[in-house]
């Protein structure tokens, strides 16, 4: 119930438990009269694409009909195989442009419809993967994508459900390998069974290199043990895994996890530590520092009041420490937090915050700043905001200053939602950067926005215009869905992708690739 800032709740009235913890469901009863057929879904699709290359000396444009698929089939009521054969993405959405001012590699969320359906069933560790994805086992990303470039997937099989008491989660393609590669079969196996009241443990089995160049595995247990009832009534948490790389080219390695937490209110507290082996190399997971010990500590305590105007305000601290194998401190993040939300939903946080990084080697951030090698230590005050989503129109941003290594930065990121009607959905965002180091200075702007319109539950239009002038470089996209009959759809999606330079006297606008795809698709149910 947005429109008086409250969020209503079937089974759990307990604001110490998250909303999507799932050991919390309930339990539907007095549904009858519903059948299925046989559970069997065969979706078919045919899309006529085209794509342009713009620069000089390119080949002639690209045309082709493309024939794809996906088979559902209800093996029981609590499980499904998927058989898909030359999936098509054309309708996911562009990843989010982020300014990285790190030396490791940003982590994208999963975007691709396919991939995030039942990808509960593939989660692994618990909580410490929710705290930072760092050494995951499975990543969904690694299939059809390498290097950040788009692959093939010829032909995949997923198995997803429950077997009794055990749940499952299986997937195996045949996708394109890099250039000069052949095709790899790159497979993911996970099972878990519930034990006590509401905890359980669990195997994952990855096997396959995206890009074709190493033969790797991983395999792993976890324990995620959860009760209601500590103290009493308490929430208490312990998810601990392990899980082991073997690839032909770094050998094997090792990674442990830990995490402890007591997720209550008005005190909650938790901590998380990680050991990733310097050789742990998970090719369909996602790991961006490894040889390293991680430990983070929290506490919070939150307080709901009576008022007119303040709903509840919370106070915490926050410590993270990275340190190498050998023991010696890497990073180090220490944060004091207050913030508070009022009647009508709209929140505000002030953090502290205290940084130390002892960079092994010099690294640019663009421009000409580039952080020197050495220990660095400095302070910010950061400031995050959004209102609350009653409203037609929604604020959110972040502010950081002033101190950034052995220099000075700004940041900032605002953006808005304008929901005008049930129509129109307007979202502009902006992130700038302004950093000022001993060896030089940058200054980092992305725009983006987003504007969707949804003319009824069946037809909708989304667009994303996306930039960002360090690479000048302009994306846009544009999707139109409509399903014109139950089981019927109409795609066309159309797509650009350009350089937008600063240069004087000089076309500033200069396509690099344009593409459209046509599809159409229906889905037979039996």
């Amino acid at each position: 119930m947005w429109r008086i800032s409250q969020r209503v709740r079937w089974t759990s009235a307990d604001p110490s438990v998250q909303a999507f913890d799932l050991t919390h469901t309930g339990l539907l009863t007095g549904i009858d009269g519903i059948t299925q057929g046989i559970g069997l879904d065969i979706q078919t699709f045919a899309a006529l694409r085209y794509k342009h290359e713009w620069e000089q000396g390119q080949q002639e444009d690209d045309e082709k009909l493309v024939l794809s698929g996906n088979v559902f089939y209800k093996l029981t009521p609590n499980l499904t195989g998927t058989l898909t054969v030359n999936p098509d993405f054309s309708n996911t959405p562009l990843d989010q442009r982020r300014i990285n001012t790190t030396r490791f590699q940003l982590f994208f969320p999963e975007t691709r419809d396919f991939f995030l359906q039942d990808a509960s069933a593939f989660e692994f560790g618990g909580r410490p993967f929710q705290v930072d994805p760092n050494g995951a086992a499975f990543f969904s990303r690694n299939i059809g994508l390498v290097n950040g470039l788009a692959v093939p997937i010829k032909v995949g099989g997923k198995l997803s459900g429950t077997i009794g008491d055990w749940n499952i989660g299986g997937f195996t393609a045949l996708a394109g390998g890099l250039e000069g590669e052949d095709s790899q079969v790159l497979s993911v196996a996970r099972v878990s069974h519930p034990i006590l009241e509401s905890s359980k443990i669990g195997f994952v089995f990855t096997n396959g290199d995206p890009t074709g160049e190493t033969e790797n595995t991983v395999a792993g247990a976890d324990f995620q043990y959860h009760t209601s009832h500590f103290l009493g009534d308490k929430q208490f948490e312990v998810d601990a895994g392990y899980l082991r790389s073997v690839s032909s080219q770094n050998g094997s390695d090792n990674e442990y996890l830990l995490s402890v937490a007591y997720p209550n209110e008005p005190w909650s507290w938790s901590i998380d530590a990680r050991e990733v082996g310097d050789d742990f190399t998970p090719a369909l997971g996602f790991v961006n520092r490894t040889g390293i010990r991680d430990g983070v500590i929290g506490a919070q305590y939150i307080k709901r009041v009576d008022d007119p105007w303040l709903q509840w305000y919370m106070i915490g601290t926050q410590h993270r420490a990275t340190a190498s194998l050998s023991n010696d401190l890497q990073s180090y993040s220490g944060v004091v937090y207050v913030g508070a939300q009022n009647n009508a939903g709209d929140q505000l946080f002030v953090n502290l915050v205290h940084n130390q990084e002892v960079v092994p080697s010099s690294f640019g951030i663009g421009g000409t700043a580039v952080v020197t090698a050495g220990t660095h230590r400095w302070n910010n005050v950061d400031m995050n905001f959004n209102t609350s989503l009653k409203r037609p129109w929604s604020l959110n941003g972040s502010v950081s200053c002033c101190d950034f290594y052995n220099g000075h930065a700004v940041q900032v990121n605002l953006g808005l939602t304008w929901r005008p009607d049930e129509t129109w959905e307007i979202i502009p965002a902006m992130s700038v950067a302004f950093i000022d180091l001993p060896t030089g200075s940058v200054s980092i702007y992305v725009p983006d926005l987003s504007v969707n319109v949804n003319f009824s539950p069946d037809m909708t239009i989304q667009s994303e215009l996306q930039y960002d002038n360090l690479s000048q470089s302009f994306n846009a996209s544009f999707r139109y869905r409509w399903e014109y009959d139950p089981g019927s759809e109409l795609f066309v999606a159309l797509g650009e992708n350009s350089l937008i330079t600063d240069q004087l006297f000089k076309p500033h606008y200069a396509s690099q690739t344009t593409q459209a795809s046509v599809r159409i698709g229906h889905t037979f149910r039996y």
